[in-house]
């Protein structure tokens, strides 16, 4: 059966500190047993900056988003693109309801939504908005990300949930083929893993010195202490100076039965 141990933290970015604002960011890791199979489901959001209730939308949103996959597999335990489209609409129609609610406009919940499904055989992703869902090679060392960034025609512009055209616009992937870790990442942490030149690429660095402590991990599950662990250096002024908005991270990996970490492994976190 496959186990999978996972690191996830969220930290409010400086600017926010400044403005006074609270983290905008969400984030959740849900495990569920279906049919006998286990399924992993992951989601982070970013709240927009210039939405009035984004806290709210991002908490929101990643809710309904797992809680969508979480009914789908419950009805028929596995995942489709069509599936996933629906978690992504069942998202949205979860913001407008908390619109409604709240006697406000939709648009005041706007916010990102990236998520994973990841069951036997399966490996679903969808994604609205910038930040990049990030999934080990088959070669080692070697990392890619599932899809390109949504941005607008100008800088700090990009796709929501909100919008009217999200779902149609919406990225959406369905491997047979499970890779072994998967990272997903908000926004503010998006120049600093991602490079354009040469070309655009995964800074792959990163991920190779952030995932041995996440293999080394003898319970599947998240793990509290590498949670605060990764909130802590998140927070550090090596990656403040680098990005002051909200940063989100979870990092997943597959823990195979009866096989050892890797000898290469370090506990250092990089700074890329």
């Amino acid at each position: 059966m496959t186990r999978w141990s996972i690191a996830a933290a969220a930290t409010v970015g400086e600017r926010h500190i400044a403005d006074g604002r609270p983290c905008e960011d969400a984030w959740t890791v849900r495990h569920h047993i279906f049919r006998g199979e286990p399924w992993l489901i992951l989601a982070v959001s970013d709240g927009a900056g210039t939405a009035g209730r984004a806290q709210a939308g991002s908490a929101c949103a990643v809710a309904a988003f797992a809680d969508e996959a979480a009914r789908c597999l419950y009805s028929d335990a596995g995942m489709t693109a069509e599936r996933l489209r629906d978690c992504l609409g069942a998202a949205r129609v979860a913001l407008a309801v908390e619109a409604g609610l709240a006697g406000a406009h939709i648009r005041d919940f706007a916010c990102t939504l990236l998520g994973a499904v990841i069951g036997p055989g399966t490996a679903a992703f969808a994604q609205i908005g910038d930040g990049a869902i990030v999934v080990a090679g088959d070669e080692p060392g070697s990392w890619a990300w599932m899809f390109e960034p949504q941005k607008g025609e100008y800088a700090n512009e990009t796709s929501f949930l909100t919008g009217e055209d999200a779902l149609a616009s919406a990225s959406v992937a369905v491997l047979t083929d499970v890779p072994a870790e998967i990272a997903l990442f908000t926004d503010g942490l998006e120049n600093l893993l991602i490079r354009t030149q040469p070309a655009r690429h995964v800074v792959g660095q990163f991920f190779d010195q952030m995932f041995p402590p996440v293999r080394r991990v003898a319970d599947p599950g998240l793990d509290e202490a590498l949670c605060e662990h990764l909130a802590g250096y998140l927070a550090t002024p090596a990656i403040a100076a680098r990005s002051d908005d909200d940063r989100t991270l979870i990092l997943a990996t597959c823990l195979l039965e009866g096989v050892a970490p890797a000898a290469r492994e370090s506990e250092t976190c990089a700074i890329p």
